[in-house]
């Protein structure tokens, strides 16, 4: 009896292949555009990050598993202050640990936060006189990440489409 062998085999799982590498940098490129949704958010809805003299905005970062670091965006200066040096330190540890654990997942992962040393008691304070900013207030991160969980799978879903 003759042996039956498949023809193109090769090319079919060359071009399955092919698409599954297009498909996991699709979703990379969706889960930083979600990411982004979210702190846009921080920026220009309630309750949006608390301002006094800066430090905290320009503690805002944003590093991807592709080894992408985005800067602050759009009205965000340096460090100011005479904490400013410590800051910045922080803010470049912060950053690199944050960039080595994007970077050895195994899935595509971006990691957002805010690097000064006070922000999480920012976050969770609550008492209004703290917030002079119009529209900021206590959950600046997690009220968005809430609020916008189904825009930021629908941007997931949109991009890595097949």
């Amino acid at each position: 009896m003759k042996e039956r062998t498949l023809k193109g085999l090769e090319t079919v799982m060359a071009n399955l292949n092919k698409e599954v590498n297009a498909m996991e940098r699709r979703t990379a490129k969706g889960v930083i555009q979600a990411a982004i949704i979210v702190i846009r958010a921080t920026e220009k809805e309630v309750p949006k990050v608390p301002v006094k003299d800066g430090n905290l905005r320009a503690s805002r970062f944003l590093v991807s598993s592709s080894g992408s670091q985005l800067v602050p965006g759009e009205n965000v200066a340096g460090f100011k202050g005479g904490g400013a040096g410590d800051l910045e330190a922080r803010h470049s540890s912060v950053i690199s640990g944050a960039m080595t654990y994007a970077i050895s997942s195994r899935i595509p992962v971006a990691v957002l936060g805010f690097s000064a040393n006070y922000a999480p008691w920012v976050h969770e304070m609550d008492q209004a006189t703290m917030w002079t900013r119009t529209g900021s207030g206590p959950k600046f991160l997690e009220a968005h990440l809430h609020n916008k969980r189904f825009e930021v799978l629908k941007e997931i879903g949109r991009n890595i489409q097949i």
